[in-house]
């Protein structure tokens, strides 16, 4: 069996930088948003981790090559077109309903990742909760499931700066629905399920981590995260995610919360009030004194609740030695790469494509 650690949630939670955190262990590998690579890889031809372009590179054309004998007998077409309509929202309480032959490609893909990067945990951080439930239908993988959680305000500030703000109320409602599908899914099963805060992720990365690989069932993982937060991290090969996929050498994980001064009152009333239950749930309305409570590094053996010691209200970015303004890999990095969107279909009923990329905080991606 082939183990995956899926990372379910929201956009702009920081889930590519704890995926290549997590690959700086010999156990893991970082895969990126993986559900895009029929789309993005073969169809499209882009860029993954490395800088080379999908086609040029050793590592994927391995993948292709173990998994479908060669590039030309992958029908990404009509893989991308099964994936769609599988993973439409419409779909996200009775789950969705791929074709056997849609889940036999994936599970070869996945088995033929395992085998070329030779790691043990293939961390997937696609986030749609449809798309970590269709891969438990998969042949021959092992999926467990980090649950990762980021304040809903922090969140559509981020969409806000980046012009994907023009639908707060859809955005808002979606990271509910989201959230909502991962509990509803996985939270019952205590050794398979782990939710974690990205905000604790950044103030307290060791202690994070080490839940995370107990979760993925390597306990004696080491990560080479020193004690001020930094990390030296080496080149990958990720699909989609955030631009820091193209980051090389020291990294710092550090605290940004822009979203207090940039989120005007309006759009902080909006996300406070729309989504209240959950960012109540998750100990973001706590008090700093009273009600302090962490519910979301979670040790999944102990299944107990764990208490951090500062106020879980900043969310984390990552930011570079090389760049003033938080990190921006793929610019000066790898030419001629920038940023790539990620798509959804909202619903039948709500018009427009809503962006579900990825981010290690909020200065980390444009």
């Amino acid at each position: 069996m082939t183990r995956v650690l899926y990372v379910a949630g929201w956009s702009y939670s920081g889930s590519t930088i704890i995926g290549r955190t997590l690959a700086e262990a010999d156990a893991f590998f970082a895969a990126g948003e993986l559900r895009h690579v029929w789309r993005d890889g073969f169809l499209r031809d882009e860029a993954c981790g490395c800088g080379a372009a999908f086609s040029r590179c050793p590592f994927w054309g391995a993948v292709t090559l173990e998994a479908f004998g060669r590039a030309a007998r992958v029908n990404a077409r009509a893989l991308v077109a099964e994936q769609e309509r599988a993973l439409r929202n419409r779909h996200v309480l009775r789950g969705p309903t791929p074709s056997p032959s849609y889940l036999e490609a994936v599970g070869r893909l996945y088995r033929a990742v395992g085998s070329v990067s030779g790691a043990r945990v293939i961390v997937d951080t696609s986030k749609t909760p449809l798309y970590g439930a269709l891969l438990e239908r998969a042949p021959g993988l092992d999926v467990r499931v980090l649950h990762l959680v980021r304040d809903s305000r922090a969140a559509l500030a981020a969409r806000v700066r980046r012009g994907y703000g023009a639908h707060p109320v859809v955005d808002l409602s979606l990271w509910a629905l989201w959230h909502l599908a991962a509990e509803r899914r996985w939270g019952s099963m205590q050794a398979r399920y782990l939710r974690l805060r990205y905000e604790d992720f950044a103030r307290r990365p060791h202690d994070a981590l080490d839940a995370i690989a107990r979760l993925a069932g390597e306990p004696d993982a080491t990560f080479p995260v020193d004690e001020s937060h930094e990390i030296s991290l080496r080149p990958g090969h990720g699909i989609r995610g955030n631009p820091n996929k193209f980051q090389r050498g020291r990294t710092e994980i550090v605290l940004d919360e822009r979203w207090r001064s940039e989120l005007p009152i309006g759009g902080r009333v909006l996300a406070s009030v729309w989504t209240w239950p959950l960012l109540l749930r998750y100990g973001y309305l706590a008090s700093q004194k009273g009600l302090e409570r962490n519910f979301l590094l979670r040790d999944h053996a102990l299944q107990t609740e764990q208490r951090l010691d500062a106020p879980a209200e900043r969310a984390a970015v990552v930011r570079s030695p090389r760049t003033a303004e938080g990190l921006r890999p793929g610019v000066g990095d790898v030419p001629g790469v920038d940023a790539v969107q990620d798509e959804f279909v909202i619903s039948d009923d709500v018009a427009g494509i809503a962006d579900v990329g990825d981010d290690a905080g909020d200065a980390a991606r444009h």
